[in-house]
């Protein structure tokens, strides 16, 4: 599976927080997504209801060099982007914004990444001016992050 695949199925199975409910005196927790993610760059049909609140992951190679000779044996490390928008309803204040950034910055904040065939070693978190969008109010955030294929 490709880098990306993989660190987006990172990103599906952990956006999530626990749930709890109380049914008959029988306390369930379940882990439910934190909001919906809006798989844009994955070819998938998307089309924000406006009141819902969505994140936009999107993680863009911006480099890819070999570390070792000879290169056909080398090392490869590749440099990506990885953005995430969050999409806010309009007027809705920053709480929620707070809540999603601090579950971003849990997950990728100088942290290194370990998937199945790949590490990514991400970089601190940077978060960016916020815009209208259509129905949305949205907030950047993105990471800088070397991959290296294991």
């Amino acid at each position: 599976m490709t880098f990306e695949g993989q660190f987006y199925g990172y990103l599906q199975v952990n956006w999530t927080e626990e749930v709890t409910t109380e049914v008959d005196g029988v306390t369930t927790v379940t882990q439910e997504p934190i909001t919906d993610i809006g798989w844009i760059r994955e070819n998938v049909a998307f089309n924000p209801e406006a009141e819902k609140e969505y994140i936009v992951p999107h993680a863009r190679q911006i480099n890819a060099e070999i570390l070792e000779v000879p290169a056909s044996e080398g090392l490869v490390r590749g440099d990506y982007i990885f953005a995430v928008n969050t999409l806010l309803k309009e007027n809705s204040g920053m709480s929620n914004f707070e809540s999603y950034s601090a579950k971003l910055k849990e997950l990728y904040h100088k942290k290194d990444v370990v998937l199945s065939n790949y590490v990514a070693y991400m970089g601190p978190m940077v978060i960016g001016s916020g815009f209208i969008s259509g129905s949305h109010f949205e907030m950047p955030i993105s990471f800088e992050m070397q991959v290296f294929s294991t």
